[in-house]
């Protein structure tokens, strides 16, 4: 599966949680009652989640949201990795690669497809 960065305010509210969460990814919320909640638990980020009458709540974050910054950093890292390489190549072979591109879509539009 891709790995889908969060918008920044999901991940303030997502790193305020892992900040307060035990080991085990327990973490009680004082007010639950706003769209990030919301949206984390929509998505997945609680295993366990439950909603109490004063607003507060108790939840347990899954897997991915206890490794989501570790998974970002890498995610980072790859793109800007995939960016030098493509940094990287010689003009050569920025042209040679556009000319197999066009020669791929040249063939492919004669045969129909």
């Amino acid at each position: 599966m891709e790995f889908e960065p969060l918008d920044e305010d999901l991940e303030e509210y997502l790193r305020s949680i892992l900040d307060g969460a035990d080991a085990r990814g327990a973490a009680m919320i004082d007010v639950f009652d706003v769209p990030e909640y919301w949206e984390l638990k929509r998505r997945g980020y609680f295993a366990d989640a439950s909603e109490y009458m004063d607003c507060s709540a108790s939840v347990r974050l899954s897997y991915g949201a206890l490794r989501y910054f570790e998974c970002k950093e890498k995610w980072e890292a790859s793109r800007i990795a995939s960016a030098a390489g493509d940094a990287g190549k010689s003009l050569g072979e920025k042209i040679v690669d556009k000319a197999v591109d066009a020669a791929v879509t040249f063939a492919a539009r004669s045969a129909g497809m």
